[in-house]
């Protein structure tokens, strides 16, 4: 996603430099929106605090990650319709070097909602009681 190659993007530089031939999809939901639906969901909405990328008068917007890429070097195009994306993947595999495709994806709930699982292992206090042994009952442990 969006947040997660931000925390990370030196990869794109690396893989220009190498000429990597490569294909990355980025879903760009407009923020750390992973770590939102988490806070919702340990602390309720009232705790969801700065996970999506607002303006500072509250507007949503989204980063350009495909502007991001071009600017390292990389090969790529920003996608809006969902389909588009089968021909950006072709062509994507069809351009040597490295191609990032963006994909403006959902913002909001319910259709950014992860698995209980969730999608890395975190730290969940003691002091959180009955939240925190729901939260690690969904996980499984």
């Amino acid at each position: 996603g969006d947040g997660a190659l931000l925390q990370t993007g030196t990869e794109v530089a690396a893989a220009v430099m190498n000429n990597v031939p490569v294909v990355i999809l980025v879903l760009n939901n407009g923020g750390w929106e992973a770590i939102k639906d988490l806070q919702i969901d340990l602390f309720g909405k009232d705790r969801e605090i700065v996970s999506g990328w607002t303006t500072p008068d509250g507007k949503p917007y989204f980063a350009n990650i495909a502007d991001f890429a071009r600017s390292l070097g990389a090969t790529a195009e920003r996608i809006e319709d969902p389909n588009d994306v089968a021909a950006a993947v072709e062509r994507g595999f069809a351009t040597p070097g490295p191609v990032f495709i963006e994909v403006i994806s959902a913002r909001e709930l319910p259709w950014t909602k992860m698995h209980p699982t969730g999608w890395w292992d975190i730290a969940v206090p003691a002091y959180l009681g009955e939240t925190r042994d729901d939260y690690v009952n969904k996980r499984g442990f």
